[in-house]
């Protein structure tokens, strides 16, 4: 289990009940695309709760998803938690941290003179953004639109 995983729970308790108030329309944004993101991660454990254990697996993705959640709250990511997030063995954890550190869309830094943290370029941040907004705006309007074609189903 990552490191995220309960910082997601935590995460989306304080959005639900502190009455999270935003300040602007980026941050409004920001907050909106940080959770579609943990739902997304969530929901893709859950999966694999149901299925066999390896059937399903995109590394780079979770990692991606781990990464921005850590951004948005603002908490470092060692190299290990983040390849445990990707629900990999570490070393193919590893291998696609290395493609993604290759791919300019995550950096490494050294911490403490001994731990390693990772993080995402702000370009990769950026592009996440949007690709989680455009993705909610998609999901969203689909199950509203496939609720109430199955609420016209079952009234037939």
């Amino acid at each position: 289990m990552s490191f995220l995983s309960s910082e997601f729970a935590r995460a989306r308790h304080r959005m639900n009940t502190s009455g999270f108030a935003c300040t602007s329309t980026e941050s409004m944004r920001l907050a909106h695309t940080a959770g579609f993101a943990m739902a997304n991660y969530d929901a893709r454990r859950e999966r694999d709760s149901f299925f066999p254990e390896g059937l399903f697996a995109d590394p780079a993705w979770d990692i991606l998803l781990d990464l921005y959640v850590a951004r948005y709250l603002g908490k470092p990511i060692g190299v290990s938690s983040a390849c445990v997030g990707a629900s990999v063995p570490q070393t193919t954890g590893l291998r696609w941290l290395e493609r993604l550190v290759d791919l300019g869309l995550v950096s490494r830094s050294r911490r403490d003179g001994r731990s390693i943290t990772v993080r995402l370029t702000e370009e990769t941040a950026d592009r996440m953004t949007d690709l989680l907004a455009a993705m909610s705006a998609k999901i969203g309007p689909a199950c509203m639109g496939a609720a109430s074609v199955m609420g016209g189903v079952a009234a037939a």
